[in-house]
């Protein structure tokens, strides 16, 4: 076991190597993918809606030098004030996942999924769906960006 945990010590500093830029190519690596971490009181944008997850990637190079941070944290801000309100009343516990699509000169795009499709579900759905697709006019530097945002509803209280 000692000799396991050597050999991995031993590949570490190789590991960290591997990424780094040369005369010929200074940024090897591309981060396609990031995730955002918030605060817990940042988590609750009502007292029952959590955001469980928020993550924003591309399909090719630096995600963050596709995206504008001030714009995303607009979008951000606006999806989680249509969620409040849509789900404000809900009565079942479910989870959503949506993805805006952000291209440099269309309009942003909302998709959903969930996991209940209940009648009272699906009725604050469409509602978050009809208010969430006015949210358009947001795009992405360069390429295609992803949003994508999980949240946890639970029963108002």
């Amino acid at each position: 076991m000692r000799h396991l945990l050597y050999l991995l010590l031993l590949l570490i500093p190789n590991m960290s190597m591997a990424c780094e830029g040369t005369e010929e190519q200074p940024f090897p690596c591309e981060i396609k993918a990031m995730q955002i971490f918030l605060p817990e009181n940042k988590s609750y944008p009502s007292p029952n809606l959590k955001i469980e997850g928020i993550q924003y990637y591309t399909e090719s190079g630096f995600v963050d030098q596709k995206t504008d941070h001030d714009s995303l944290d607009a979008l951000l801000e606006a999806v989680n004030k249509v969620a409040a309100t849509s789900f404000a009343k809900s009565t079942a516990s479910f989870d959503i996942m949506i993805r805006f699509t952000l291209k440099t000169n269309e309009d942003a795009y909302l998709e959903l999924q969930t996991s209940d499709e209940s009648e009272m579900a699906m009725k604050q759905i469409n509602e978050f769906l009809i208010e969430g697709g006015k949210l358009t006019d947001f795009h992405s530097l360069e390429d295609v960006v992803y949003l994508v945002i999980k949240y946890k509803i639970s029963p108002a209280s």
